[in-house]
């Protein structure tokens, strides 16, 4: 798929021998892991040295400069949650009995379930960044940015 490039404003400005592009990029319905190609020709420049993003959004912008594409981002800080391995039939029990996950989970039974960190009241804790998922779909995701070139 693409993305949506427009440009905004009065976007083109004039900075000595360098010019400064203001633009917005709107994601597609299944985002490509990797990025979106974005060329200097995509703001009307014919090299890009720079560019910034308006990251307001929740989903973190970047210009892969190596690769000519614009990625997208989320907090890699997720919820933990507890996985409980099924042991054996003589085993101790363990039961546990989860809000969000109906059922009983036993030692003693022989499936594995994983239960979400929040039953626990787990908090999530700010991580690295990830790239967002193939196919995530990011139609509704509007960032603005500004690049400098010439």
């Amino acid at each position: 798929m693409s993305l949506t490039v427009s440009l905004t404003g009065d976007w083109l400005e004039s900075l000595g021998s360098k010019r400064a592009v203001n633009f917005s990029i709107t994601g597609d319905a299944s985002y490509t892991t990797g990025g979106y190609a974005f060329t200097p020709a995509n703001i009307g420049l014919g090299v890009i040295d720079f560019v910034e993003f308006d990251n307001a959004s929740g989903n973190v912008a970047f210009y892969n400069a190596s690769t000519g594409k614009i990625q997208f981002f989320v907090d890699g800080g997720n919820l933990p949650s507890v996985t409980v391995t099924g042991g054996q039939a003589a085993g101790p029990a363990l039961q546990i009995t989860p809000d969000s996950n109906a059922g009983v989970l036993g030692k003693t039974a022989a499936t594995t379930r994983t239960i979400p960190g929040a039953t626990f009241g787990l908090t999530a804790v700010p991580s690295s960044l990830v790239e967002v998922g193939a196919t995530t779909n990011l139609s509704a995701v509007t960032v603005h940015g500004r690049a400098y070139g010439r």
